[in-house]
């Protein structure tokens, strides 16, 4: 009998929705708003961020005074609606995100995520910055603390005015930052091992190397603290979040010297096994790059990685292939079937009718998508690793590899 009451109880609670963040439609941000959220950190012993998160917090809180004007936190915006049911009472998320309006263009419509990452030796402090109008404009820059220095400072209880100091710089460098939207290529980053402990600290902060270093030239989607950016977007549905089109997946290996005891000092050479899929159908693209990196300290204090040459070489065909300003172009023909070079990344979708630009007798329409299993490449000796089907229902016999093709605009009755 009691087994039966509790597979009844248990029964009912699968019925019953879970508690939703806000009503329908969620609430609205102002055109000019900035989001300020609260601390994320890895790699950090537990003891020591509770000694040093007051101090921490203090610097924060002068950032938001900074690039802010009349911030509230988010848990009073959600109680001045009048809608409760996106709060709980103990949730340190909503007490400590801060929303106010804008002090310059530059950081209209951000997210600001403050950073604090160990990896060896130092402290990573970073300011990672996406942009929730496009959903994929992300911007990180960080500053490196040796870890000695970083809790001196806390013991002397100086880390606030220190942090503050190198907060500006960063934020400095952010503004300068500039955006190639001329491709529709974006980026995600994903991590597949992972360290933990204060000694070797955590993987992350090296992913955050590589996204600096990247995204000089290409466009990533937002990273950091996802669980946060979708609490956000549960509340303020408007918010955009970007579809990747292409992720690296990353693999991080420490050399043989730095387990087995010894004294971690920077530079340190560190290996790496990466390897990409398309977001479309997230199949693993043949490449694998394999390197051994090293940490280069630079002289504004920055942790860098060499060069990627190969994985930068990758993105930049990746790149050319999803430019805005190229039509979907012929590159394998088989019978009334047509392989475009463009695919659902570039923003094909099914029954897209198109008409060819060369040849306007040839038309037809998307039926279909291929991914990397097929082994297209174009007349440069590209890969071609997504793209779609085009079935072409008139002008077949005029039909080439190389022809591109634009969008049918004529009209049908309905």
């Amino acid at each position: 009998m009691l087994s039966i009451r509790i597979f009844f109880h248990v029964f009912i609670l699968i019925l019953l929705p879970f508690p939703a963040f806000g009503k329908e439609g969620g609430l609205e941000l102002q055109e000019n708003s900035t989001i300020i959220l609260p601390w994320a950190t890895a790699g950090i012993d537990t003891h020591f961020l509770v000694e040093a998160r007051p101090q921490l917090e203090e610097a924060r809180i002068r950032i938001i005074k900074n690039i802010t004007q009349n911030s509230q936190t988010l848990s009073e915006i959600i109680q001045a609606s009048g809608d409760k049911t996106y709060i709980s009472p103990h949730d340190d998320f909503f007490t400590a995100t801060h929303i106010g309006a804008s002090r310059g263009e530059h950081f209209s419509k951000q997210i600001i995520e403050p950073w604090l990452c160990g990896s060896d030796n130092i402290y990573i402090l970073a300011m990672i910055e996406s942009d929730y109008g496009t959903g994929y404009h992300f911007k990180i820059d960080h500053v490196s603390i040796l870890k000695e220095t970083f809790k001196d400072l806390v013991k002397n209880n100086k880390l606030g005015d220190d942090i503050n100091g190198r907060f500006q710089h960063i934020l400095s460098n952010l503004r300068t930052r500039r955006f190639d939207d001329q491709t529709i290529l974006k980026i995600d980053l994903n991590l597949l091992s992972e360290t933990h402990g204060d000694r070797l600290g955590s993987n992350l902060c090296l992913n955050f190397l590589v996204l600096q270093l990247l995204q000089e030239k290409f466009n990533f989607v937002p990273q950091g603290d996802r669980e946060n950016l979708a609490r956000l977007k549960q509340v303020f549905p408007k918010i955009q979040v970007a579809r990747p089109n292409r992720v690296m997946h990353i693999e991080w290996r420490r050399v043989p010297t730095l387990l087995s005891g010894q004294t971690l000092t920077t530079p340190n050479e560190i290996s790496f096994n990466m390897r990409i899929s398309d977001g479309v159908f997230g199949r693993y693209l043949p490449e694998i790059y394999r390197q051994k990196e090293s940490f280069k300290l630079s002289d504004r204090n920055n942790l860098t990685l060499n060069h990627l040459a190969e994985v930068i070489q990758f993105f930049e065909n990746e790149a050319q292939v999803l430019a805005k300003n190229q039509n979907p172009k012929i590159i394998h023909i088989n019978g009334a079937w047509a392989y475009l070079d463009k695919g659902r990344a570039w923003g094909l979708n099914p029954l897209d009718r198109l008409v060819g630009n060369e040849v306007s007798k040839v038309k037809g329409h998307i039926i279909g998508f291929y991914g990397p299993e097929k082994k297209l490449k174009d007349a440069n000796g590209k890969s071609i690793y997504e793209g779609a089907i085009i079935f072409i229902r008139q002008g077949l016999a005029e039909l080439r590899v190389g022809q591109t093709f634009s969008y049918d605009q004529t009209q049908y009755p309905r």
